[in-house]
């Protein structure tokens, strides 16, 4: 995307890919904030799999050394979203 380090939540939330570009980074294979150890067990312990793994970051289909470095690159960087209230959820579900 095409934006700045300001437009995202939190502090250095996007990557910076150069000429003006930004990403967001991969690697929370758990899905549990925080970019570790246990993802890059995911990642080496999908190796070799064809299909969308959950090693699988970069979501071309096969789990290999490119998801697993990508893993290790960015370990230690965690999430920064909004913290939501059950109550704000709760309407939501309630609203839909």
């Amino acid at each position: 995307m095409r934006t700045s380090q300001t437009n995202a939540y939190g502090t250095n939330a996007l990557k910076d890919l150069g000429s003006g570009y930004y990403g967001v980074y991969s690697g929370d294979c758990e899905n549990n904030g925080t970019i570790d150890s246990g993802d890059r067990n995911t990642a080496w312990n999908n190796r070799n799999s064809t299909g969308y793994y959950d090693g699988d970051v970069n979501l071309d289909g096969v789990v290999d050394s490119y998801d697993r470095n990508k893993v290790w690159n960015n370990r230690n960087v965690a999430e920064q979203v909004p913290a939501v209230s059950k109550k704000s959820v709760n309407k939501i579900k309630k609203e839909k």
